[in-house]
């Protein structure tokens, strides 16, 4: 019997940086989401550095996929200089898309962090 994966696509470290941006995939079984929760994992803003280095360690062990991909700041610079993307909104959704296509398991569901805050653009 096939498990309901899904996947959770988010972003740090964008808006001006100096460093990198990175964009991270996770994928796990659905049923593993409760435990999460339960753990305290909502906004990992709001998290102390021990829980959020606890919480890295369990995320992983129960992970199906954890796929990174990092963006350089001359990246991030192209995108905003229109050089090579539209805009850093254009270059985020190239780098989700090709996230989404390296998972190699079979994720029924990909929940997408919007970097837009009008995601229906």
């Amino acid at each position: 019997m096939d498990k309901y994966i899904v996947a959770g696509i988010d972003e740090a470290g964008r808006g001006p940086v100096i460093g990198p941006m990175v964009i991270a995939c996770v994928a796990m079984e659905r049923d593993s989401l409760s435990e999460l929760v339960e753990m305290g994992l909502r906004d990992s803003k709001t998290l102390s550095k021990t829980k959020r280095e606890f919480l890295v360690h369990r995320i992983g062990s129960i992970a199906k996929a954890i796929l990174v991909e990092v963006v350089e700041p001359r990246e991030i610079d192209s995108a905003v200089e229109r050089r090579k993307y539209r805009s850093l909104n254009d270059l985020e959704s190239n780098i989700v898309a090709r996230l989404i296509t390296r998972v190699k398991i079979p994720v029924k569901v990909f929940y997408v962090d919007s970097p837009d805050i009008k995601p229906a653009r």
